[in-house]
């Protein structure tokens, strides 16, 4: 007996959804341009039923880059409290131009940053830094490092080849952001005194502070420490 059913789906930019729900849509939209999805659904007793999905929606650019996004958000917050977050596709647009980069940054498996400076660059094993935003009701605050590969000077201008950023520290509270600013600072400060090597700065470590340098097209303060000194 032929069992086979159609599912429609829609989609409204505008209706509020629990954040998880939304990426997890973005996910299926943007897997089932290379062809049918598969899928099984399952629950503790075994196998309910499986199909397969096929969008007939025009894929759209944003879609990519709010799915970037949305993963990010999902590793900052976490599960629960992004399925606590109600969120639309409109509120992707609302962002911080912060939370872009930083989303664009993180997703990243290499970084490629030069510029030309006027002062010696000590060597440093890796860049770290800070990182706060707000979602919803949700302020949260991260510390991140991403290791050194490779750095040369070309044409008067130095080069850093970085490796995958990585986030090592991350909370998320409904508070008003600048305490959680004032937190992190504190936090990353006795990260600072806890490196055994060498290590950059850009910006003082302030990931917000470096995207709207880089968004003005202002020069980027690099600071190197050593702690063997």
């Amino acid at each position: 007996m032929d069992t086979k059913k159609n599912v429609d789906f829609e989609y409204n930019t505008q209706e509020k959804l629990p954040l998880i729900h939304q990426v997890g849509f973005l996910c299926l939209i943007n897997w089932s341009r290379e062809g049918e999805v598969k899928f099984e659904v399952c629950c503790e007793l075994g196998k309910l039923f499986a199909g397969s999905f096929g969008s007939n929606f025009e894929q759209q650019a944003w879609m990519v880059e709010f799915e970037s996004v949305g993963h990010h958000l999902l590793d900052i917050l976490g599960a629960e409290k992004s399925l606590a977050t109600e969120f639309s596709f409109c509120d992707f647009e609302k962002l911080n131009n912060t939370i872009i980069f930083a989303a664009s940054l993180f997703s990243a498996g290499s970084i490629r940053f030069e510029g030309e400076y006027d002062y010696e660059i000590d060597d440093f094993a890796r860049a770290i830094g800070y990182y706060t935003g707000k979602v919803g009701e949700w302020s949260f605050a991260a510390i991140w490092r991403m290791p050194l590969v490779a750095r040369e000077i070309r044409n008067d201008r130095h080069v850093f080849d970085f490796g995958q950023p990585e986030i090592i520290w991350k909370q998320a509270f409904k508070q008003p952001i600048d305490l959680l600013r004032k937190q992190v600072r504190e936090e990353f400060i006795r990260y600072k005194c806890s490196q055994v090597e060498s290590f950059a700065t850009f910006q003082d470590g302030d990931l917000v502070a470096l995207a709207k340098a880089l968004f003005d097209e202002r020069s980027i303060y690099i600071a190197v420490d050593d702690p063997a000194f």
